[in-house]
């Protein structure tokens, strides 16, 4: 009997049930969460690619991967990261000693050869595929300016060709392979499958955030200087206080999506709230002129669009009340976040000179500019690590001390082409997910998201499954007989979340 039922289990069929349901991300939630706090990612690291493969192998969808591809980064713990984001500041050579290099690197190889035989077995790479694929001429004349920039400059190096390639491998390898492998999705359902999974993220990075101040003390909190928070005690083996804020920020707009077009309305605002407010408890500005005003614009939308608005109210002040009481249990460093808010006020945090200096960089090498690293001796900044060279806190700018006039025109008209499909026959899915990668765009004009490879990692998932969208919107419209045009049937998006069904699985 134990055979005959796990045999059912691993048959096929169920085996493509569980890795596209709802259950499969929160296992890897799971996963990632504990690898995180036990120091043991590279174990789960592993364990976590092999469901991966296995996944590719029985689904014709990269639908279960979209989980993995978000949030494998987040198990790096703080004191394996090769990062300065740890309690002694040294930066661990933990990935990259003995046999774990090797491992890490044989784990990601074994994923590309299930990727290659997931396309394969799906008969996914056609030619008439590929010439649909959006952007080609705008994506290669950026993939050039990245892999090309500072190549006259006698500043540049190879390791400024490494990382230009880098670039194009998040900016674009990552979003066309996510979107050829949801080829055979239904998008309405796979838009909400993003919904869903984004609330799973929400929660984990809400978890690893409660857990530093609930383990750290409050008179650890202070700096001995200042008599301020130390911002320093808010990081993660991952990223920092920006690069985490930035990841719940992104989450915000499609929190408000599934307030909108799914029965659990109350959840999802439960999450965009949540999101907002972790991503102010991890002190970046940022967050504050970037994530909060696109919560209170995205409240106001949602509130207008409820078919009924006393209740949406009544909802409204509930969680903001149990928010607010949960704050309040840890109202001691509350404070001491509104108190660093307030002391470090508008003050640019020596952005002005950097942008200053990338401006004279470019003057020097107009054309290509100085390359990724080239940049170093312009800026009176740091980097948090070796492989990662110092930034100019702003896309257009560091694209011309970068990349030169060359690559700051690439970058202008690779954005307008992306941004036109958002635009075109508008509808209230487009418009969330729109401002959901709006955000990563708005946040790189203070920081440096667009050029890391955390945030591009959502940023791809969040444009492939956006895409997908809208390359189904516009087949159905090219299909429909005229007066019937399937956006004016989007438009049911745009109603009351109790007239939209939710995605398989998520009842």
């Amino acid at each position: 009997m134990i055979k005959d039922t796990i045999r059912k289990l691993s048959s096929p069929d169920n085996l493509r049930k569980f890795f596209m349901g709802p259950i499969y991300p929160i296992l890897v939630a799971i996963i990632v969460t504990v690898g995180y706090f036990s120091g043991l990612e590279l174990y789960f690291h592993l364990f976590n690619m092999a469901l991966a493969i296995t996944a590719m192998c029985f689904c014709d969808s990269l639908r279960p991967i979209m989980i993995q591809v978000w949030t494998f980064v987040f198990q790096i713990s703080r004191e394996h990261t090769p990062a300065t984001n740890n309690n002694t500041g040294i930066p661990s050579d933990y990935y990259f000693t003995e046999w774990r290099v090797w491992v890490l690197i044989l784990s990601f190889v074994a994923v590309a050869v299930a990727l290659v035989y997931f396309y394969v077995r799906n008969k996914l790479i056609t030619a008439e595929r590929l010439r649909s694929l959006p952007h080609l001429i705008p994506s290669l004349l950026l993939a050039v300016a990245f892999s090309i920039g500072g190549v006259l400059s006698a500043d540049w190096d190879a390791g400024s060709l490494g990382f230009g390639l880098v670039q194009c491998v998040m900016w674009f390898v990552i979003f066309y392979l996510m979107l050829i492998g949801f080829t055979n999705e239904k998008s309405e359902e796979l838009i909400d499958y993003l919904i869903y999974i984004a609330s799973i993220v929400v929660i984990m990075l809400t978890v690893q955030l409660l857990e530093i101040f609930v383990t750290t003390d409050v008179s650890e909190m202070i700096d001995p200087e200042t008599g301020g928070i130390l911002r320093a005690i808010v990081s993660y083996g991952w990223g920092n206080t920006n690069t985490a804020a930035q990841s719940l920020t992104v989450t915000i707009p499609i929190m408000f999506l599934g307030v909108m077009r799914t029965k659990k309305r109350e959840y999802y605002f439960v999450m965009a709230t949540v999101a907002m407010v972790a991503s102010l408890l991890n002190m970046s500005r940022t967050a504050m002129v970037v994530g909060v005003p696109i919560y209170i614009v995205l409240l106001i939308v949602t509130f207008i669009k409820s078919t009924d608005k006393r209740r949406y109210l009544i909802e409204i002040l509930a969680i903001v009340g149990c928010i607010a009481i949960g704050l309040l249990l840890m109202r001691q460093q509350v404070a001491m976040i509104i108190e660093n808010y307030v002391m470090r006020g508008t003050g640019d945090s020596g952005r002005y000179k950097i942008w200053e200096n990338a401006l004279i960089a470019f003057r020097e090498d107009w054309l290509f500019g100085k390359g990724f690293f080239g940049l170093a001796k312009y800026f009176p900044g740091w980097s948090n690590t070796e492989f990662i060279p110092y930034m100019a806190h702003n896309t257009p700018v560091h694209m011309l001390g970068c990349c030169g006039i060359y690559g700051f025109i690439a970058y202008i008209v690779y954005r307008v082409c992306t941004t036109i499909p958002f635009i075109k026959r508008f509808d209230m899915v487009k418009g969330m997910l729109g401002t959901a990668l709006l955000s990563v765009f708005l946040g790189s004009l203070f920081e440096n998201f667009v050029f890391y490879i955390m945030p591009m990692l959502s940023y791809s998932v969040i444009y492939a499954a956006a895409y997908r969208y809208i390359e189904e919107k516009r087949e159905e419209s090219e299909k429909a007989p005229e007066g019937n045009s399937p956006y004016e049937l989007a438009a049911r998006t745009d109603s009351a979340a109790d007239t939209v069904p939710l995605a398989q699985g998520q009842e």
